[in-house]
């Protein structure tokens, strides 16, 4: 797992690295748990590896990773999708000071700002 992120103490997302079917590069993969982390079920998967996630409350959420992919969500994970960074940059971290703004940092001095849920 890269990275984890607790909305209260019962609900929280993972954003972590998956090898595939194939197992030959890595995927991400998005987890949730709503018992504190003793059950985990996937919510989303993507072809490049994930690196960090946030939330601004329990519905709406960002998570960014490999070649400037970002996926996100206004329902607390039941349906993500991808977001246009406008960059192919490796994105590391991912910041929802509200519902409707975000901050992302990458590699290359990339920062960018935001409204990430629909």
């Amino acid at each position: 797992m890269h990275d984890l992120w607790f909305a209260n103490r019962f609900t929280g997302w993972a954003a972590a690295e998956d090898w595939g079917p194939d197992g030959d590069r890595a995927h991400g993969t998005i987890l949730i748990t709503r018992d504190g982390g003793a059950l985990w079920t996937v919510q989303a998967r993507t072809d490049v590896p994930l690196r960090n996630l946030a939330f601004s409350g329990d519905l709406h959420g960002l998570a960014v990773g490999a070649a400037g992919r970002m996926l996100r969500t206004a329902d607390g994970g039941a349906k993500w999708t991808k977001a246009d960074a406008g960059t192919v940059n490796n994105l590391f971290a991912a910041v929802l000071p509200g519902p409707t703004s975000a901050w992302v940092a990458g590699e290359d001095g990339t920062i960018l700002a935001g409204r990430p849920a629909p």
